[in-house]
């Protein structure tokens, strides 16, 4: 029961900067425990052994997740230009523009009838509307997605997504933060080598104005 109680204890702790010493502590409490639980059984050496790979892994295991929320503080921090409370998002936007736009959902491939537009024009954020990408960087990736080469300079910022279990490289509208989608490194090797799978649905296509 002690070593459940310690667990529970471990993992209630948000891991900030702050709680580092914390959870050190807990730890250290945990590893106390599994030692004293050992000489009473009287099997220290080989069950020794064993838990000190387990403590061994908790601290990796610990370091991992301070590291991968580290590198994302300073996004998560950030004020953007536009900013709303989740009411007023859910009030301007369909439900699919929600969850992907605020809550970093994606769209079924090939539902977007923005992959096969091969219109010229601008496509901008569907919840700001701030310019994003040029249709003259959008090809045809195959992936099911609008896909482009390359964003408008500083609209488009990066962020890293640990979602589904490793580190993917998030697309953000830099004016009001909403998800666009992922940068991946199989793009078009004769422009960028870039391809931003973008949400179909987190994007507004503005046609060009004909001149006459």
């Amino acid at each position: 029961m002690q070593i459940v109680t310690i667990i529970i204890k471990f993992a209630s702790y948000k891991t900030t900067y702050s709680n580092f010493i914390k959870k050190i502590k807990v730890i250290r409490n945990f590893y106390f425990v599994i030692s004293l639980n050992i000489i009473r059984q009287k099997k220290k050496h080989a069950i020794y052994l064993n838990m000190k790979n387990i403590f061994t892994f908790v601290i990796i295991l610990f370091l991992i997740n301070y590291s991968c929320n580290s590198q994302n503080s300073s996004i998560k921090n950030k004020i953007y230009k536009i900013e709303k409370t989740d009411a007023e998002w859910k009030k301007q936007l369909t439900p699919l523009e929600y969850n992907v736009l605020r809550e970093a959902g994606t769209e079924r491939a090939f539902s977007s009838e923005l992959n096969q537009n091969k219109r010229k024009g601008i496509y901008t954020c569907k919840a700001c509307e701030t310019p994003l990408y040029k249709s003259e960087h959008k090809y045809n990736s195959g992936s099911g997605w609008p896909s482009f080469d390359r964003a408008i300079k500083e609209n488009v910022e990066l962020d890293i997504d640990y979602k589904i279990g490793y580190a993917r490289t998030e697309l953000k509208c830099n004016t009001c933060g909403s998800h666009l989608g992922h940068s991946f490194d199989d793009g078009p090797q004769e422009t960028t080598g870039k391809r931003h799978c973008i949400n179909g649905v987190a994007l507004k296509f503005i046609p060009y104005k004909v001149t006459k």
